[in-house]
Formats: C-alpha cells, structure tokens, sequence
C-alpha cells in the first residue's frame, strides 16, 4: 500500500538482464499474482568450493571422485611431475598454476598438501588446492564473450554472500595430464 514500486522496478531490471520477463495480474479483492519467467539456460550444477590461493573457485562435483590429504613422502617424481598411488591406480599430480595460470597459496615446506582427485572414464588427476569448503548448488552462469577464450574456466556464479566464484573446466585439467 505504502511503496512506491522501486523494489519491483529493480527485480524486473534483474529479471530482464537474463532474458526473463515479469507478468502482473491483479484483480481487486482478490490479490495480485506475479509470474517470473526465467531462461533455462541457467543451469544448476552441484559444485565443491575451494581456495586455490586467495581466490574461491567451484569445481563440478560430477567429475571429484575423491578428497584427499598427502605427504610429501606420498609423492613420486616422474618426468618433472608428482604422482601418486592411490590403490590400483596411479594418478598425475597437477598444480594448476601450471594448467591455467592459477598461483596456490601453498607454502613451500608445508608438510601435507590437499588434492581433489578427478576422473572423467580411464584419465584421472589430482588438482592441488588449498582449501576445502564446501559442497554446494551453483548457477552457471556463462563468461562474457570477452573471457570465453579463458583456458580452463567454463562459467563463473555468484556465492549467496555475493562473492563471485569463477568454475573450473576439470576437463581441460584432466587434457594437461
């Protein structure tokens, strides 16, 4: 009764820049009933959160197979590359400063090193990260044509405390192994 339609100006200006559109109907006496139409384009994926250096980045969680936590005396050098055996398998080590230019917080001397193991059919590798957050549902949203080209990043979305996170292509990590 009292407002002035500012809010309802701003969500249809959010509404309107991902192509969605806004229906209001109101019958007097009856109410008013409002109709959000939104693209499908925005996909919803589940994600593991992480911190590679300062930076939050989201991992889809459909290729993670595994968590883990190594020691040095874990690794195996081969070719200038980390190794590791993890039961049957024997999975390259990827530090993704060198995939896609992203520089780890990791201290050098520091005794244990966090890895998410990814697995997309027979290739599999493990990613340094730094931090761990959290599983969670993220909304793709796509790159501006500008960064499209971007090496490694397959969309961005925003965090629910406003954060902007971009997402990792784990299989472009996986094609550098």
């Amino acid at each position: 009764v009292s407002g002035r339609g500012v809010g309802m100006d701003a969500v249809r200006s959010m509404i309107g820049a991902m192509n969605g559109a806004i229906d209001i109907r109101s019958e007097i006496g009856r109410g008013t009933t409002f109709t959000f139409k939104i693209p499908l384009t925005l996909a919803i994926i589940q994600a593991l959160l992480i911190t590679i250096g300062e930076a939050i980045y989201a991992l889809p969680l459909e290729l993670v197979v595994e968590i883990l936590t190594v020691t040095p005396e874990m690794i195996d050098a081969r070719d200038g590359h980390g190794a590791l055996r993890i039961r049957e398998h024997v999975i390259r080590l990827v530090d993704l400063k060198d995939v896609i230019g992203i520089r780890s917080g990791h201290a050098p001397g520091e005794d244990t090193r966090r890895v998410a193991v990814l697995a997309d059919g027979a290739r599999r590798a493990g990613v340094f990260v730094d931090e761990f957050l959290k599983e969670t549902e993220i909304i793709i949203k796509p790159l501006p044509h500008q960064f499209a080209h971007v090496k490694g990043i397959s969309g961005v979305t925003v965090l629910g405390d406003g954060r902007v996170a971009l997402i990792l292509d784990p299989k472009v990590i996986l094609q550098a192994t």
